[in-house]
């Protein structure tokens, strides 16, 4: 989560609790042992009640709060399995051509949905082993840094590439090299930077109020997470104007200079790198809402984090549904009209080592 409310307390229910509450029988008596179970528990300290919605009893809000749970796993399994997918397809299809910038941002998404597992079997119950708790907490305040670098970094290809083309130019490789290494290098950073925290505040490592990540109960580190994403956001808005004007100004040129130098670039792609540059952003504005203290509850938060967990997946049904990756597996249609395929242009061909 990009910004996330924070609570001094192990939030997440005991699995003692949950298993009185949720498996606890019809019957009047056994409701009533349950509702002592769970008097005790906050007494104790042990549990922090979901008071999310008014009207409904504590019992269908855990069994609201573990069905969200459940989908946001799936959610990270889905969108992993489609990236890996649609990056082997390209990789392994002879008539798709893709450039380091467009694996690098697969990659970085799919990397996003592996933090997720870490803690994976140990959502609830007993809080996680401290090791693999803090090493999760630092990657998942390290990933939304890591994927709007890497989105920026693939915007910025696409502006140079476009630019490129006008002036009849390649673009500078050194730039290139750069514009892949650059998102590496703020999740390394942010990573350690995180993971020292952690080691030096270990009372703050824990489960999120959802119970589905862990995450620092110090709210600073998350906020300077966001802060970093939003920056990104807004160099991609302004690369996304810049882009816009400049193939409005010269799109007649650009047409022609396109097709006589075999760039990559089409309509298609720019608009759906664009599409997708805007799914983060609300991502972002979704998750800024755990930060009032008026909504607070494993259900609430569990929602907010759906919105970010649908990301990945997003991801690979906008780029995976680029037309030469859909012909790949059309294998009973003739690939003779697909060759040379590039980001859904078909005519457009291109050799491997094409600049975007």
């Amino acid at each position: 989560m990009l910004a996330s409310h924070a609570s001094p307390l192990s939030v997440v229910p005991h699995q003692a609790c949950y298993d009185e509450v949720i498996l606890s029988s019809s019957s009047h008596s056994a409701r009533s042992e349950s509702s002592g179970a769970l008097m005790v528990a906050l007494m104790a300290g042990n549990y922090t009640a979901p008071d999310v919605f008014a009207g409904e009893d504590t019992e269908t809000q855990l069994r609201a709060s573990l069905a969200l749970l459940a989908i946001f796993n799936f959610f990270q399994i889905f969108g992993f399995l489609s990236l890996g997918i649609v990056v082997l397809t390209a990789w392994l299809s002879p008539t798709i051509h893709r450039t380091p910038a467009w694996y690098s941002f697969m990659a970085t998404w799919m990397w996003f949905c592996v933090s997720y597992f870490l803690i994976a079997g140990q959502q609830v119950g007993p809080e996680p082993e401290f090791g693999v708790c803090v090493v999760q907490a630092s990657l998942v305040y390290a990933g939304p840094p890591l994927t709007s670098c890497a989105s920026l970094a693939l915007l910025l290809q696409l502006y140079f590439t476009v630019s490129a083309v006008l002036k009849n130019q390649r673009i500078n490789r050194v730039w290139s090299i750069m514009l892949l290494i650059f998102p590496y290098t703020i999740h390394l950073l942010f990573f350690l930077e995180t993971l020292a925290l952690g080691l030096s505040h270990q009372g703050e490592i824990a489960r999120d109020l959802s119970g589905m990540f862990c995450h620092l109960t110090n709210s600073l580190q998350a906020k300077i997470t966001a802060i970093v994403v939003i920056l990104a956001m807004v160099a991609m808005l302004v690369y996304e104007g810049l882009t816009a004007i400049v193939l409005y100004r010269n799109w007649a040129a650009f047409q022609r200079l396109r097709v006589r130098s075999n760039s990559d670039i089409s309509l298609p792609l720019i608009v759906r790198v664009t599409l997708f540059s805007f799914l983060p952003m609300v991502a972002m504005g979704v998750s800024t809402l755990s930060l009032f203290p008026d909504n607070p509850g494993p259900v609430f938060e569990g929602q907010i984090n759906l919105v970010v967990a649908f990301l990945p997946a997003a991801a690979a049904v906008i780029f995976g549904t680029q037309r030469d990756i859909l012909n790949a597996w059309m294998f009973w249609k003739s690939t003779s009209s697909s060759t040379g395929q590039i980001a859904g242009n078909p005519s457009s061909s291109v050799p491997k080592d094409s600049p975007v």
